[in-house]
């Protein structure tokens, strides 16, 4: 198999829209399976990693993936930081053998999934989507997609209309004080995809794109 060659300019955007093919394969596979309207996020993450994996070898992409692993370390960290203990649900690592230096050889995509809809007895399922989800990203102490200038969210929407989704999670991160969410971007076979710029103050002049993908279950 001969190795991707992308250009040293485009070489993040061309990893990362082969990603993004694969993600819309792997939700549109996930409606066709038995009860997906009420599954939990560990069974529909674990039908999302079989689907990326076959969407990769189907399509030749040379990526492997990372199920509920730690977020992959630094290579410039002298020492261990807390934030290698975190686990994003899926990342998605390539390595890159055109790159000039350690630190770019291997890309690592990180994506983070969450169910939406009406609440779980006392849980709300917004309020995890922000805290436990788009947080993570720009949260230190998690450090999702550190390394990275993008990554993505997946939201399995299992009840409720997107619409009434959407405000609720402007809402909750209008009060974390974070940027609101775009209206979707493009809208295809019940998944709604939207962009989402985050500032990452911890990292100098780094801005993270965080790609949402909804996908309606019901």
């Amino acid at each position: 198999m001969n190795p991707i060659r992308f250009s040293k300019l485009d070489v993040w955007n061309e990893f990362e829209q082969k990603i993004h093919s694969a993600i819309r394969l792997s939700l549109h596979a996930l409606r066709e399976i038995d009860n997906k309207s009420n599954l939990e996020e560990p069974s529909l993450n674990r039908v999302m990693y079989q689907g990326l994996r076959k969407a990769f070898f189907e399509s030749n992409y040379p990526f492997s993936i990372l199920f509920d692993a730690p977020n992959q370390p630094d290579p410039e960290d002298e020492k261990p930081d807390t934030w290698e203990r975190k686990r994003p649900d899926l990342q998605i690592v390539w390595v890159d053998d055109q790159a000039e230096n350690s630190r770019d050889h291997q890309k690592t995509y990180v994506i983070e999934c969450k169910r939406l809809g009406e609440p779980l007895s006392k849980r709300s399922l917004t309020e995890a989507y922000v805290h436990q989800g788009i947080v993570r990203f720009v949260a230190k102490e998690y450090s999702y997609g550190r390394l990275a200038g993008s990554a993505a969210m997946i939201g399995y929407i299992q009840n409720r209309e997107p619409d009434d989704i959407w405000k609720e999670v402007n809402d909750i991160l209008f009060e974390c004080g974070l940027p609101a969410l775009s209206r979707p971007l493009r809208s295809e076979n019940s998944v709604n995809e939207m962009n989402h710029t985050l500032d990452r103050s911890w990292i100098s002049g780094r801005q993270l794109i965080l790609r949402h993908f909804w996908m309606d279950l019901r």
